[in-house]
């Protein structure tokens, strides 16, 4: 008898910057994993079988090129991103380009966001 497989929910991942060259790549991979335990499964457009469900910001005017980001938050102000960010499972921050995401990280994982809290 073979164990039943129970389908799990993908986690809500946050990417910051998802319209620059690395955050793109990351939410590509990100979305690129399957929930398929080994099977080889197609990975379709819908998101069905996913791992993970991306969601992230995106500079002024700007888009994520494909269909990969679930979500794109266009400069939300903090209160709003800290919304954002509770909603999320995993947040990642990539503060490889700008000085402005080294910031924006360091208030995220802060007392003053509230989101320190959450972490397990």
């Amino acid at each position: 008898m073979q164990p039943e497989k129970v389908k799990r929910s993908p986690k809500r991942v946050f990417v910051n910057d998802v319209d620059s060259y690395a955050s793109k790549y990351i939410a590509k991979l990100l979305c690129e994993c399957t929930d398929a335990d080994g099977d080889d499964e197609e990975v379709t457009s819908d998101h069905s079988g996913a791992a993970f469900q991306v969601v992230g910001t995106v500079g002024e005017g700007r888009a994520a090129d494909g269909p990969d980001v679930l979500e794109e938050y266009s400069q939300p102000d903090r209160k709003e991103l800290l919304s954002k960010l509770m909603d999320c499972d995993v947040v990642i921050y990539n503060i490889t380009q700008h000085a402005v995401h080294v910031e924006e990280a360091l208030w995220a994982v802060s007392g003053e966001s509230g989101l320190v809290g959450c972490f397990r």
